[in-house]
Formats: C-alpha cells, sequence, structure tokens
C-alpha cells in the first residue's frame, strides 16, 4: 500500500495510492483554500464510512447473508 500526496498550490493536494487512482484535498473558501476538493479531514472520515461498509460486505459474504442495498451517515466535530 502506498500514498503519495503532492502539493498543488494553495492548500490543494494531490493524492495518489501508487496504483491508478487519485484524489484532491483543500480546504474550504471560508478557511483559505479553493474548495477543489474534499478537505483532508473530511476524508479522513469518508474513509471510514468506507471502511464500514466494506466489511460489512466481507462479512455478510462469508456468512452467506444477502442484502440489496446500505446506507451509512457518520456524523464527526473538528477537536
Amino acid at each position: 500500500m502506498q500514498a503519495i500526496g503532492t502539493w498543488a498550490g494553495g492548500y490543494r493536494t494531490v493524492l495518489e495510492d501508487g496504483r491508478t487512482h487519485s484524489v484532491t484535498v483543500d480546504l474550504p473558501r471560508d478557511e483559505g483554500g479553493d474548495s477543489t476538493g474534499t478537505s483532508a479531514l473530511e476524508l479522513a472520515v469518508l474513509s471510514l464510512a468506507g471502511c464500514i461498509t466494506t466489511i460489512f460486505t466481507l462479512i455478510a459474504r462469508r456468512r452467506r447473508l444477502s442484502f440489496s442495498g446500505m446506507s451509512i451517515a457518520l456524523e464527526a466535530e473538528r477537536p
């Protein structure tokens, strides 16, 4: 697993996984960024939601449980 972060000006960073995927993180305009992407902190919360749905799917498939949909909503506060 690899993570490459390349500063792209202002508060913008392009993140790459060493395969073929990338995502841009940036701060919102009211925090001095250009809002060209989600913030890195928001991306961490989004990643947690992705982990939860992935783990649920893995466990459901191993137990041969079927489901037709799934949605998760997380709320986080800045420290």
